[in-house]
C-alpha cells in the first residue's frame, strides 16, 4: 500500500458477493439512487423470494453505507457513484475475472 491504495488482501477482505454486486451495478449504472440499485439488483437476480426482494432497499442501503466508509463509493445527494478508488477495486475485479 505504498500509494495509499488498498492491497490485495484488503480488498479481499472487504469484497463481499453483495459488495461486490451493488459496488458492480454502481459502476455500470451510477450515478444511480438507492432505490435504482435495488430494482437493477432485483433485476440481475430474477430467482430471489418475494421477501428478499421487498428487503432490497434496505439491504442497498447498508452496504452503500460499507462501500462509502471503505471509500470506494461517494453519494452526492441522492446519488451515488465510484470514487476513484472504487474505480480501481471495481477495474481489478474485471481484469481478475477475464
Amino acid at each position: 500500500m505504498t500509494d495509499g491504495s488498498p492491497d490485495a488482501e484488503f480488498i479481499r477482505r472487504h469484497l463481499t458477493g453483495v459488495r461486490r454486486t451493488v459496488l458492480a451495478i454502481v459502476a455500470n449504472h451510477g450515478p444511480i439512487s438507492l432505490d435504482d440499485i435495488a430494482i437493477e439488483w432485483a433485476r440481475q437476480h430474477l430467482t430471489i423470494s418475494r421477501r428478499h426482494r421487498f428487503a432490497l432497499p434496505r439491504m442497498s442501503g447498508q452496504v452503500l453505507w460499507r462501500l462509502e466508509n471503505l471509500g470506494w463509493v461517494a453519494r452526492r445527494g441522492d446519488q451515488y457513484l465510484l470514487t476513484a478508488e472504487g474505480r480501481r477495486v471495481h477495474d481489478g475485479i474485471a481484469i481478475a475475472s477475464e
